[in-house]
């Protein structure tokens, strides 16, 4: 077989174009499910959609994923709720001059905050008003936790 700079024979450099190709189709397809997903979830939550993409960080899938996962904000009684639903608040015990904080909740939805612990990095690029607040904000807390309490904030 002919031999490449690299080193590959044809055969694998064939298998690499072929891989390749299909690669670059499944990207359509996953792009195109997306989109697709995007305009269902605008025209069911318009509002909330609305609302949440005006958030640095949040894009419309994000958005679409959050509300399809919660359906509405009303059924939580407040933010501590809802953190907590999302396994995004540690439980907090405390009493006189003793505060513990102890570890998230296992049991609950861990979807959606992962989704939103991937959107903190666009929350460096928020200028450089916020950039200070959010990295003093950053070292005092989680990762998952920063995403809900720069939406509370």
């Amino acid at each position: 077989s002919i031999e490449t700079g690299l080193g590959f024979s044809e055969a694998v450099i064939f298998q690499f174009r072929v891989l390749f190709s299909e690669l670059d189709e499944k990207e359509k397809v996953i792009k195109k499910i997306r989109n697709k997903i995007e305009e269902m979830g605008v025209a069911v939550f318009p509002e909330e959609v609305k609302l949440l993409t005006s958030i640095i960080g949040f894009s419309i899938f994000l958005a679409v994923a959050l509300m399809s996962d919660i359906a509405t904000v009303t059924r939580f009684q407040n933010s501590k709720k809802f953190c907590t639903y999302l396994r995004t608040a540690p439980t907090v015990k405390s009493s006189n001059k003793t505060r513990r904080v102890g570890k998230v909740n296992k049991e609950a939805r861990p979807l959606t905050a992962s989704l939103l612990s991937q959107s903190v990095i666009h929350f460096t690029t928020a200028g450089p008003y916020l950039y200070p607040k959010l990295m003093k904000l950053w070292m005092r807390t989680s990762i998952q936790r920063f995403s809900f309490l720069w939406v509370y904030t």
